[in-house]
Parts: C-alpha cells; sequence; structure tokens
C-alpha cells in the first residue's frame, strides 16, 4: 500500500518554499508532512498533501519541477525501538532504504507516521504488514 509523495524541485534561493507554500495556500491544499533536502544550489521539497492530483498539477502550472513518488508510511508507537523494529523487518527482507522522514499521526496520541522511500514499496509494504506493522493508507493521508 503505497501513499503518493510530491517532490517538487526547487533552487537554493530566498523565497524558493514560499513559491511552493504559496500554490498550496492560495488552493486549500493541506499538508501532512514535509521534508526538505539541500545542495548548494538546488532542493528536494518532499511533501504528502490531502490532494496530490491537484497540487501536482497547480505546482507545474506555476512553472515548478514536480514529480510523484509512491512511499509507504509505517506507524510507530512512541516505544524506544519501535523504529529499529522497521529497519531490522527490512533488513532482514534485503531491503533498502533511500530516505525517510517523519510527521505526527495526531496530537496527544505519541504516535508518528515514518515515511518510507524504497526501491520496490509494494514489496516492503507487504513485508511489513505481514510482520504486524500497521501502514498508512491513502484514506489516511489524503482526499484523493
Amino acid at each position: 500500500m503505497t501513499i503518493k509523495q510530491l517532490s517538487i524541485f526547487v533552487e537554493n534561493r530566498v523565497g524558493a518554499l514560499l513559491d511552493v507554500t504559496s500554490v498550496l495556500r492560495e488552493n486549500n491544499i493541506d499538508m501532512r508532512a514535509f521534508s526538505v533536502a539541500e545542495t548548494t544550489d538546488f532542493g528536494i521539497v518532499r511533501l504528502i498533501v490531502n490532494k496530490p492530483g491537484k497540487a501536482r498539477e497547480l505546482l507545474r502550472a506555476a512553472g515548478l519541477t514536480v514529480v510523484e513518488t509512491p512511499v509507504i508510511g509505517v506507524l510507530l508507537e512512541d516505544t524506544p525501538g519501535t523504529f529499529h523494529s522497521v529497519l531490522e523487518t527490512l533488513f532482514r527482507a534485503r531491503i533498502s532504504i533511500e530516505y525517510t522522514y517523519a510527521f505526527a499521526k495526531n496530537s496527544g496520541t505519541h504516535k508518528a507516521y515514518m515515511m518510507i522511500r524504497v526501491e520496490d514499496p509494494e514489496n516492503a509494504a507487504k513485508v511489513l504488514t505481514e510482520a504486524g506493522f500497521t501502514l498508512l493508507t491513502p484514506g489516511d493521508a489524503y482526499e484523493e
């Protein structure tokens, strides 16, 4: 079970994030998760939003380069070693992680989702589900 993540390539300059968030705000699109990776010349803004298809098209229309990528979200309890257990499960299945980032599920619940990008997200989702982990569903993440 995968989630649609938007990766937006932005120039590394003052105001570049405003270009992205302005489009989202003006079109009532809610960010559920957010990550930024940067290099000297550009950055990659990774987003989980409530309306990924609409956001993708609006961001492209604003002149931004947007790629939709499947990721998986794993629910983590707020206990020591939970993420380690996820990593160990993927390691035993010989699944390599490209990157990961987290977001809180609901305030006050002491739970979070780890968003994980792997080469074969469907296989990783199957492995994690079979190991008893709870995955984020598209219905949990967005409205489309």
